[in-house]
């Protein structure tokens, strides 16, 4: 975790051995086979198991995952555990884009020594990041039509997702938080956590992709719920069909470009700005937001300044992983957050398009 500090699976157990019973309603539970998914990391803490209990006169075995609040620093200012919550189980109620079922969430520290929640455990596979799903893994090895249906099965959800009306949902609860809704609010939350995290030091490719987002802020778009972190990776997939879309912690309200087009662009990261070559099958940018356009009646616009809000923002992320890869020891004495940086030579190419 970003703060160096991780959970002993053990006292883990043990603690959720004393509280499964409550949260499930039954009188006592074992919890069997706890580990950490592979690659599960920069922020929120992720556990999986099954859990074993009598009900109705006979033995059942559950398949749980559970999420908590980072130990310390984390990656983000804020883990609203029960805002997380609440929108997972809105989502799940509301529309039909794929979320594991919530169960509980707990937000006394005494347990695990942060607020955490609990969902059912959705079985499939997860495209990966590292390394790249362009370079190797399940859905690099699919067939063509298996990776453009996965691809879609993905835009389809996004589609559902602005199915839920605000006028008609309460989603006051999004409002709060480090994220404000409205574009210029949105974008100066992160201005904000840029200094926290670049201080006195110089990051001139950072500095300029700020101040080209707002010298051309885009008009406030129709309002809705945006997932905050749009890419396969946050996708759990059964065959090609997406089953559960994870990881809101940065979700909040804003126009439906905000997913979209950051989708688009992490798969470009993926492939050039980490100098692989793309999966030839999958849709391209012109395609997709001609489906999404098509499936949803919304013709998405300022498209080149939400790409550039993507980039930049991925940017300052991997520059305050760098930073904490340094305070941990994870990096020499003498690296330069910035100079690491692996998401600047996409920004600083996408900065070329605007000079």
């Amino acid at each position: 975790m970003t703060s160096g500090k991780v959970r002993d699976p053990g006292l883990v157990k043990a603690a959720l051995e004393r509280w499964l019973p409550e949260a499930l309603g039954v009188e006592a539970a074992e919890l069997v086979g706890l580990e950490k998914p592979s690659g599960s990391g920069f922020s929120n803490e992720t556990f999986v198991f099954d859990v074993r209990y009598h009900s109705e006169g006979r033995e059942q075995t559950r398949g749980f995952a559970l999420q908590a609040a980072p130990l310390g620093e984390g990656l983000f200012p804020e883990y609203d555990m029960l805002r997380m919550f609440h929108l997972q189980t809105l989502v799940g109620d509301h529309s039909q884009v794929p979320v594991a079922p919530m169960v509980a969430c707990h937000i006394e520290p005494e347990l695990l020594g942060a607020p955490f929640y609990l969902m059912e455990r959705v079985a499939g596979r997860v495209p990966t990041d590292n390394p790249s799903y362009h370079a190797e893994g399940w859905l690099h090895d699919a067939s063509p039509e298996d990776q453009a249906a996965a691809w879609w099965s993905a835009i389809d959800a996004l589609v559902k997702l602005r199915s839920i009306d605000p006028e008609t949902t309460e989603l006051a609860f999004l409002e709060k938080g480090w994220q404000k809704p409205g574009v210029a609010a949105k974008l100066a939350s992160w201005e904000h956590f840029m200094g926290e995290v670049v201080g006195e030091r110089s990051a001139p490719l950072l500095e300029e992709g700020l101040a080209r987002l707002k010298d051309r802020l885009p008009e406030e778009g129709p309002a809705g719920i945006t997932w905050g972190d749009a890419k396969p990776g946050n996708i759990i997939y059964q065959g090609t069909r997406a089953a559960a879309l994870l990881d809101w912690e940065l979700a909040s309200l804003g126009p439906p470009e905000e997913d979209l087009v950051h989708w688009i662009f992490i798969d470009r990261f993926l492939s050039e700005g980490l100098h692989v070559e793309r999966l030839p099958h999958l849709p391209g940018r012109e395609e997709t937001l001609a489906r999404y356009q098509e499936q949803s009646g919304h013709e998405p616009r300022d498209v080149d300044w939400w790409e550039l809000y993507s980039a930049w923002r991925l940017a300052v992320i991997i520059y305050r992983i760098m930073c904490i890869y340094k305070r941990l020891g994870l990096l020499p004495d003498e690296a330069d957050p910035y100079e690491v940086n692996v998401a600047k030579g996409l920004l600083g190419t996408i900065l070329e398009g605007w000079r």
